[in-house]
């Protein structure tokens, strides 16, 4: 997937499931990137997103790994903080 980027140093951005209960791969991706190029970020939109702008964090990702959950729940989260609109080309 990072290979698909085109970048030496691509930023990825982890969105975790649906209701965050399962951020164990949010845990492994930052370990398994730790002695990379890769730069992780992860947008956590519960209880509040903890970025600023999370529609500007998607956007300005390389690549987005999405986990697994509701995909209804993740729907209207992302309704709420302003991101429903995908990324911008």
């Amino acid at each position: 997937m990072l290979d698909a980027t085109g970048k030496r140093a691509p930023r990825l951005c982890l969105l975790p499931t649906g209701d965050e209960t399962d951020l164990h791969f949010v845990d492994a991706a930052e370990r398994a990137f730790s002695e990379s190029a890769v730069e992780v970020t992860c947008l956590r939109l519960f209880p509040m997103p903890n970025v600023a702008d999370p529609a500007e964090l998607v956007c300005s990702s390389d690549a987005v790994f999405v986990g697994g959950g509701s995909v209804r729940r993740r729907r209207e989260c992302r309704q709420h903080v302003g991101c429903l609109a995908g990324p911008r080309p």
